[in-house]
């Protein structure tokens, strides 16, 4: 009876042990437990498909001087045609980190997320204000940029901010964020040494253009002004003189 008792025991721990590693393996993969969610447009209610959910979460590391703030986890999902994404609950499994939370950015071309959002139920209205305030609001999209160690995974949210800066910018501070995000985006895809190649080209086309722009203005300043058209003088009506050989 001893015996059966201890053998008993011995496969209890065992069972344990292995539903425990199972389940840490499971959560460090990041997609044990899905969580779904939904963005629609506040005004029609209906779904905005292609939105694309940028996902993070932080949390702080112990150590002996100081916590040191860390975003150990990021995906990126797209909208479904019914608005729907589905992202993982917890991220991956990391034990010894404290305070841990969940961020989550939604980027809809031309749109904004309204304050009535809640949970996973994202309602967006479309960008208020200027060209360079909606710039500005676009912008601040890129604060996610750094956070995955795979930068890969960030490449379909900064494609999408980089989409709307440049459909925004204006002046030439705006156009250079929106370049020195597409330079972060090919060197990601392309290499570092290319990017680079790729934005002096940029910057040079934009220097030719703003030249030409120069030159058309000047001439339109140092053409002459064309003073308008006397008005014609009226000819007074011929008097008739009869011939005196006809009288």
């Amino acid at each position: 009876m001893k015996n059966t008792n201890v053998n008993l025991k011995k496969i209890l721990r065992t069972t344990a042990a292995r539903f425990a590693l199972m389940w840490i393996a499971l959560l460090s993969s990041g997609y044990a437990i899905a969580s779904q969610g939904t963005v629609i447009d506040k005004a029609t209610g209906k779904p905005i498909a292609g939105a694309v959910v940028a996902t993070s979460w932080s949390g702080y590391v112990p150590i002996a001087v100081q916590t040191l703030f860390v975003c150990y986890d990021l995906e990126v999902t797209t909208t479904d045609q019914l608005g729907r994404f589905t992202i993982s609950t917890f991220g991956k499994f990391r034990p010894f980190l404290q305070n841990k939370n969940r961020s989550i950015d939604v980027i809809a071309s031309g749109y904004e997320t309204d304050r009535s959002s809640k949970d996973l139920d994202y309602v967006m209205v479309p960008r208020q204000g200027t060209k360079s305030e909606q710039f500005e609001k676009a912008n601040r999209y890129q604060r996610n940029a750094g956070c995955p160690d795979d930068k890969k995974k960030m490449l379909p949210f900064m494609k999408a901010v980089y989409k709307d800066l440049a459909s925004l910018a204006l002046t030439k501070k705006e156009l250079d964020t929106a370049d020195s995000l597409l330079w972060q985006i090919e060197t990601i895809e392309l290499g570092q040494k290319i990017a680079n190649e790729n934005s002096d080209k940029r910057e040079l086309e934009r220097i030719k253009q703003d030249n030409n722009l120069k030159n058309i203005q000047e001439q339109i300043n140092t053409a002459p002004v064309l003073s308008p058209e006397a008005p014609r003088q009226q000819l007074e009506p011929a008097h008739f003189v009869p011939n005196p050989a006809d009288t």
